[in-house]
């Protein structure tokens, strides 16, 4: 017998409230002038720290075969000026960064925006609900325009709708592109400290390389060791250390320019950069992979825009990091044109003022690589839980290091792992020139990631015509190109490392991903009802009254089950369930086995749905089945939320169950008494050799050796938790 469908509007459930209101709230307090200027004071040392260190490397990264003409010293400066104008400003800090996903950025923010327009899923159920529909962050103010879709945007979501190998295709470059941001995670510190310890051995020739590379390494193990801690207290020195870095290469720059060469202000023009492709030509674009460095960590603009907002990001680099880095470079090309024969220590055989100076500007330069190397390091925690929650990736140990801000955590298997291929990074290459040919490979290939992304989202969200996508993509997908394709002329001298990085975690993702996916539809595809195990009720109208003893050890019979009679007990039990669809095993064989229910059966669902965060307003849907005492809830929670299954959870779920019956008599169950029963899958294949490799050697493994399980981080009472092991036979 199937169980009759209970059709309730979203509406209609109990606190599926409009959260326009506390939505504009929080928006209020990101905008307006004072917390737009103080929110870019912060945003030059988080996001921008990266980007700001990258003139330690540059022209020593770009002219590795030295300098052959001034000239293409005026043609490098104005590749990177045109690069900063062109990467940074306009493509990021105007257009992607409008790509929000109510106000937060990332590669989750473009996937779940296309998800939720092309009308599918990123969570565990193969289409959004409803329900899910709904919710306050599916809205948009983009849907008044639904009528107006572009016939290819029409026919995109069709295609996306329709064809699983679509979504799997959207779904494995997000998967590759976080793995880029991984690869990125462990280049970032390895070139930053390398760049700035460097300047020991241009004031101090004698030491060795080896030295550098050990000191290198040793701040590196520093850096890592110290995540455990947080950035609470350390983040407050970003903005500061930055500001000065920024000041001290505007005085050094000034000075060069001055005395060097004050007509440098010429590299605006890009006729120098044509120069320079006419007189290199092959070589010329090769050593694009060099000026490409100078937009490392232009990403940033995007990622990290849930902490900050559009107008301060934008403040921040218009008003302070894209005029200091234009000075710098331009000021490092004046000094260049006197010294062409040291451009290997560009940057600080350039400080003049003496050895003072000098002293207090390595100490700078390695307190700013540091910030750099925080700030990605903190980005590839941020995403990976982002990738955990919406199953692509297995649930490791997640450490919240800070009470107020939810953002900051530390995963510590993930952290050892990058520290350690950190340190192996910096002793394979050993010089930022070697390492920059690995680092390149991650960031364009992210970059250009970026921008395809970004072409589904103009034309599922925004309905941009096809002529304005088009522009878009031939100029930026041109330039990302061009530096995606110089890089990887370089995979042989380097650039390996970054995409077996990228390779590696991808496959794993991959793995993890189709494991999950298999268990969910061997799930679905083996649903049963209540009415099969409980017997259908006389009246599905009106459902009959529980008649539950006064004393809990004293149960009476209830006729429920057409074969036998079911005992009901006082207390509450949760059975979770993955889909909302069916019965989960755990209860199947407490009805066969025992013949005993608690008076209070919630079938619960824990969805991960394509938004960054629910409202605790929206947080739980609850609908009555036809059977007494037993109700489905679904949990709903973004790739931005914590779950948190504690006695106050149960205790607001009680309250809302009894609006939802029309009932008082529940809210004498005590939460703290609850039960909570977990049903753990275990996988086996039956056929194909290549199906059993993938989910017995790859996917049983990682849930028995490395993931936790996802009610591990969900706050449940542990006096409380029965955990049932069931096989899938697939």
């Amino acid at each position: 017998m199937a169980e009759a469908t209970v059709t309730v509007s979203a509406g209609a459930f109990v606190r599926d409230a409009d959260l326009e209101k506390l939505q504009k709230a929080q928006h209020d307090k990101k905008t307006g002038p004072r917390a737009t200027v103080f929110l870019a004071y912060a945003a030059v040392g988080v996001i921008f720290g990266d980007i700001g260190t990258s003139p330690l490397y540059v022209y020593s990264s770009t002219f590795t075969n030295g300098i052959n003409d001034i000239t293409d010293v005026f043609g490098v400066a104005s590749l990177i000026f045109w690069t900063l104008t062109i990467v940074v400003i306009c493509k990021y800090c105007l257009i992607v960064i409008q790509a929000d996903d109510h106000g937060e950025g990332g590669t989750f923010a473009l996937y779940s925006l296309i998800c939720r327009f092309a009308n599918i899923s990123a969570g565990d159920e193969p289409l959004p609900t409803a329900a899910d529909l709904q919710l306050e962050h599916y809205s948009s103010h983009q849907d008044v325009k639904a009528e107006k879709k572009s016939i290819v945007g029409s026919k995109l979501r069709m295609l996306l709708e329709k064809k699983a190998w679509a979504q799997s295709a959207l779904l494995s470059v997000t998967i590759f592109m976080t793995s880029l941001v991984l690869g990125d995670a462990v280049l970032t510190p390895a070139q930053s400290v390398l760049g700035a310890i460097y300047g020991l051995q241009v004031k101090e020739p004698q030491l060795s390389q080896g030295v550098i590379v050990g000191v290198s390494c040793a701040i590196i193990i520093i850096i890592f060791m110290a995540q455990r801690f947080g950035t609470t207290k350390l983040g407050a020195s970003f903005a500061p250390i930055i500001l000065i870095w920024f000041l001290f290469n505007v005085l050094v720059a000034i000075y060069n320019i001055a005395k060097y060469y004050p007509a440098i202000f010429k590299c605006f023009s890009p006729h120098y950069a044509y120069l320079f492709f006419k007189h290199n030509r092959h070589t010329g674009w090769e050593m694009l992979s060099g000026v490409f460095l100078a937009v490392t960590g232009a990403e940033a603009t995007f990622a990290d825009l849930g902490h900050f907002s559009r107008a301060s990001i934008r403040l921040a680099f218009f008003g302070i990091a894209y005029p200091c880095l234009v000075l710098t470079y331009f000021g490092q090309a004046a000094w260049l044109t006197a010294h062409p024969d040291q451009v290997a220590s560009t940057f600080y055989a350039s400080i003049p003022f003496g050895d003072g100076f000098y002293w207090v500007f390595f100490t700078i330069a390695t307190a700013a690589a540091c910030v750099a190397s925080q700030t990605m390091i903190s980005a590839a925690f941020s995403l990976l839980r982002q990738s955990m929650s919406l199953g692509c990736f297995p649930r490791l140990t997640i450490i919240h290091t800070s009470k107020k801000v939810m953002g900051q955590i530390f995963i510590p298997e993930v952290n050892y792992l990058m520290m350690v291929l950190t340190v192996i990074v910096v002793a394979i290459f050993q010089t930022t020139t070697q390492l920059g040919n690995a680092y390149g490979v991650a960031v364009s290939g992210m970059m250009f990631g970026t921008t395809c992304l970004l072409v589904l989202v103009m034309f599922l969200v925004w309905n941009l015509n096809i002529f304005l996508v088009a522009v878009f993509f031939l100029c930026f997908g041109f330039v990302d190109m061009v530096y995606f394709t110089t890089n990887l002329n370089k995979v042989p001298h380097g650039g390996w490392f970054a995409l077996a990085i990228a390779v590696g975690v991808g496959l794993f993702s991959h793995v993890w991903q189709y494991g999950n996916w298999t268990k969910h539809a061997h799930s679905s595809s083996n649903t049963s009802s209540l009415d099969d195990y409980m017997g259908k009720p006389d009246a599905p109208s009106q459902p009959t009254t529980l008649q539950v003893a006064s004393d809990p050890t004293e149960a009476q019979l209830v006729q429920a089950s057409v074969k036998s009679p079911l005992l009901r007990s006082r207390g509450l039990t949760m059975y979770y369930h993955d889909s909302i669809h069916g019965v989960p095993q755990a209860l199947v064989q407490d009805i066969a086995r025992t013949h005993c229910l608690a008076e209070m059966i919630i079938i619960m669902t824990v969805r991960q749905v394509a938004v960054s965060s629910v409202g605790p307003e929206e947080r739980l849907l609850i609908v009555p089945t036809r059977h007494p005492g037993v109700l489905r809830c679904v949990a709903r929670y973004g790739y931005q939320d914590r779950v948190n299954h504690g006695t106050a959870f149960v205790a607001d779920m009680l309250t809302q169950a009894n609006m939802v019956l029309g009932k008082k008599e529940l809210a004498a169950s005590d939460p703290t008494q609850s039960v909570y029963i977990i049903t753990t899958p275990h996988l086996r294949v039956a056929k194909g050799i290549f199906r059993k490799l993938v989910v017995h050697q790859g996917y049983n493994n990682m849930v028995k050796y490395l993931a936790r399980q996802p009610w591990e981080s969900w706050k449940i009472p542990p006096g409380g938790l029965l955990e049932w092991h069931c096989q899938y036979n697939i």
